[in-house]
């Protein structure tokens, strides 16, 4: 054969990896349901260790929100969505407080999944409302500075709650759908 290709090497079998190493009939994927809490629970425990520090920060970066887009969006209308992001704020801390404070074993991993799960759903609707309430008060800038601050959304909380799959894809779905809905 030209150019020195023998095919695939002997050793290269269906199911093998690159040492030519068998894996265990397809079932690499498959943990115990112990082992599948375990790791839920430290999913949860690493997303939380990522959030910890900005959830302080929402309020902070929903007041910048509020001082850029005040030259369009009616003041009031800020101003109710702001009170709601510093509400809501506290919910999601007091929350994120109580797991690392019970320190939940992996039989309860399911249930906090849940519950952290849902209170991020309902916050990420929160976070997220402001291209669909405040879009059509916006001119052209007030548009791009949206779309910007909510790409960054998607890109930052996609990579902060990457370990725990259902944060990041409440992450990147939220984000995505606020940045397609209003245009």
């Amino acid at each position: 054969i030209e150019g020195g290709d023998r095919g695939p090497s002997p050793r290269m079998v269906l199911g093998s990896n690159q040492f030519g190493q068998v894996g265990d009939g397809g079932r690499a994927g498959v943990l115990s349901p112990e082992r599948a809490a375990k790791l839920e629970l430290d999913q949860l425990v690493m997303v939380d260790a990522h959030l910890r520090p900005g959830i302080i920060g929402f309020p902070i970066i929903g007041l910048t929100l509020c001082g850029v887009l005040w030259q369009w969006v009616p003041i009031e209308l800020l101003g109710m969505w702001f009170a709601a992001i510093c509400c809501g704020t506290i919910f999601y801390w007091s929350l994120h407080h109580q797991f690392r404070a019970r320190r939940p074993g992996p039989g309860d991993a399911k249930r906090w999944g849940r519950i952290l799960t849902g209170t991020q759903i309902l916050f990420g609707l929160l976070w997220t409302a402001p291209p669909l309430l405040f879009w059509h008060y916006c001119n052209d800038l007030g548009h791009m500075f949206l779309v910007l601050v909510y790409a960054c959304n998607m890109a930052g909380g996609a990579a902060i709650s990457g370990p725990y799959p259902r944060f990041a894809a409440i992450s990147i779905i939220s984000s995505a759908i606020v940045m397609i809905g209003p245009t």
